[in-house]
């Protein structure tokens, strides 16, 4: 098995190496985390109120959300990429489990050499950001730590990086192969919906949890303190807990629900968008529809930096209140310590994405080069399906932004806070990212359209 883990990555290394992206990105999060806990406690700092590894442990909540969710869209891109191969061993006799573990196998020597760099790199971001955030108001009471290297951390680093990957890799990519076992030779189709029976179970409990949760902001305040905090925990402090364990349960049931939930926002926006004197757009339209991992892979990394940018925006000038009462360093550093890990693992996501799908790019453009299409009509299809990616990024980010902002509303009303923001604060992010990612898609693909157009390049087509 590892002989031939070894043989595939030989011949198809760059799409492998595109994953090292989100796995160098995972290095720096998780390395980030152990190296500031490691060395206090070693320091013997961690005691009292003011406990450094509180806040190390905080992107390593956020970033290791991020980090399962990619992982299963990045291994679902790699199943997609190499089906051709993944085929021809199943013919062979290699069962769902054997195929599993070479996938999770590769990813997991990936994701050790990528954690290896991502731990190297946090040392000196971890003693900066530390030493920065220690000279804000907010943290002149925590203790001076000397950060340092140390096999502890290391090791923890290396073996939670490898791991993780194991895990949800093996986990998704049986999943997959168990649902083609039948049909191997349609490699490419996966399920209509992509969502099993059990899945659909999961989904729904993910949903009840998440009705649940947006329902105790409408409860008494003193019946929703006692359910998740003490009583001399401060309401504000309540709604904070409950605020997040809303925001995590959100995302845990959009990625559960997204295969069923993107391709009817894709249906509804092709309906609602005028298109009759746009030639392209109907195959734009099918181009995003026919493929669904990767607008599965693109969105839902996205929609959780959407989710979290918002949760910090509104917990920070709203419920808690940060702007008014604290420097503004203070948050930039609140900022800078919830959103970092997702940023900068949705940022390694997009260039792993971009990599992996390389070869999928130039198949479909040479497809509508073979049915006639211009230079020019190219680059309309192109930016059309950006257009309806960004346009999807958009919609599920103003729908979650309404309920995050009426949940909002709910908390400070009974807390007595008064809110800065307006309804308009519910389209700021999603029109950021969602611009963004029309952007990033547009340059890819005008890339590859661009280097095929002018040198004629056949490119590999996957069968």
């Amino acid at each position: 098995m590892f002989k031939l883990m070894l043989w595939q990555f030989k011949y198809s290394w760059k799409k492998w190496l595109g994953t090292l992206f989100v796995f160098t990105a995972a290095g720096i999060v998780l390395g980030f985390t152990f190296i500031g806990s490691f060395s206090t406690i070693n320091a013997h700092l961690n005691n009292g109120r003011f406990n450094p590894v509180q806040f190390f442990a905080i992107p390593a909540i956020f970033g290791v959300i991020t980090i399962i969710l990619i992982i299963n869209g990045v291994t679902r891109l790699l199943i997609n990429s190499f089906s051709k191969d993944y085929q021809l061993w199943a013919v062979l006799g290699a069962n769902p489990n054997q195929l599993s573990e070479l996938v999770s196998g590769q990813m997991m020597l990936i994701s050790l050499i990528g954690g290896t760099i991502g731990y190297l790199l946090s040392y000196p971001l971890t003693s900066s950001l530390y030493s920065w955030s220690c000279s804000t108001p907010g943290m002149k009471s925590f203790p001076h730590v000397t950060m340092y290297l140390s096999p502890q951390s290391f090791v923890f680093t290396i073996l939670s990086v490898g791991i993780l990957t194991v895990i949800v890799s093996f986990g998704d990519a049986r999943r997959i192969f168990v649902g083609k076992q039948k049909h191997f030779f349609k490699f490419r189709k996966i399920r209509k919906q992509g969502m099993s029976p059990v899945r659909y179970l999961f989904s729904f409990a993910g949903l009840l949890g998440l009705i649940y949760l947006y329902s105790l902001f409408f409860q008494n305040p003193v019946q929703v303190q006692s359910m998740f905090s003490g009583k001399d925990d401060s309401l504000v402090g309540t709604y904070s807990n409950l605020f997040l364990l809303l925001t995590i349960v959100a995302i845990i049931a959009f990625s559960l629900l997204a295969p069923l939930i993107l391709p009817f926002i894709v249906r509804l926006l092709f309906k609602i968008m005028s298109h009759n004197h746009l030639k392209t757009f109907t195959t734009a339209y099918y181009n995003v529809l026919s493929k669904r991992s990767f607008l599965k892979s693109v969105i839902v990394p996205l929609f959780i930096l959407i989710l979290f940018t918002s949760y910090v925006t509104y917990l920070s000038i709203d419920l808690a209140n940060v702007s008014s009462r604290r420097d503004s360093s203070e948050l930039i550093a609140a900022f800078t310590l919830f959103l970092g890990a997702p940023f900068i693992i949705v940022l390694a996501n997009i260039i792993s994405i971009a990599i992996i799908s390389s070869s999928q790019r130039n198949e479909s453009i040479y497809q509508l080069q073979i049915l006639g299409f211009s230079f020019t009509d190219l680059l309309s299809e192109k930016c059309l399906e950006a257009l309806l990616y960004a346009g999807v990024i958009f919609f599920v980010g103003i729908v979650n932004n309404t309920f995050l902002f009426e949940a909002i509303l709910r908390a400070a009303q009974n807390t007595g806070v008064t809110v800065k923001d307006n309804w308009f604060s519910i389209i700021y992010w999603p029109g950021v990212i969602s611009i963004i990612a029309f952007l990033f898609i547009v340059i890819i693909d005008i890339a590859h359209i661009y280097r095929i157009s002018t040198r004629n390049e056949v490119p590999e087509v996957i069968e």
